[in-house]
Formats: C-alpha cells, structure tokens, sequence
C-alpha cells in the first residue's frame, strides 16, 4: 500500500498530488492545508519506491495503488496534478 498524507474536508472533490523523480510527496508539504481549506480534500501520494512507500515493479500496479488511495479516502480518482519533473503515472476511466 502506498503511504500518503490527507487533508481537507472527507466529503470535498479530491485533489490527488504525484511527486516527480526522484522526490517523495513532501514537495507538496506547503500546498496541502492551502488546496484543503478552498474546500477539496488533498491527497499527496508517495509514488512506490519514494518516501514511506514499498516498490512495486509494474506501471498497472502502481496505477491501482494510486486508484486504491482515492477509494481509501472515500473518493474515485477523477483528477490530478504532477510535480514538473513528472510522476509516470495516469488513471485509468472511472474505477469502481
């Protein structure tokens, strides 16, 4: 599973942050309370093998690991943003 860190109202439209190579989801530590209370809940995510989180060798598993965070914080995983150096991960339609 992969770690990350939660803010906002639980019930708000996510927001999911991905970090870039080779950086871990405290690059989005100062944006986090900020994009919470506009009113979204805030997801920064430690892609696998970053930060507290395991490796994970295929691309589809990390999609699902990604898509399994959003689930976890009650939500489907709609959209997202990615740090310049560009995370390699997308979503795949509307997972249920």
């Amino acid at each position: 599973m992969l770690a990350y860190e939660a803010q906002g109202p639980s019930a708000a439209p996510p927001v999911v942050l991905l970090h870039g190579w080779p950086l871990d989801r405290s690059i989005w530590s100062k944006v986090l309370a900020p994009i919470g209370s506009a009113g979204f809940q805030v997801v920064a995510v430690d892609l696998p093998g970053f930060g507290e989180s395991p490796s994970i060798n295929e691309a589809a598993a990390t999609v699902e690991e990604v898509c399994y965070v959003s689930r976890r914080t009650g939500h489907r995983p709609l959209g997202g943003a990615e740090s310049p150096r560009n995370a390699s991960v997308g979503y795949p339609g509307t997972p249920g």
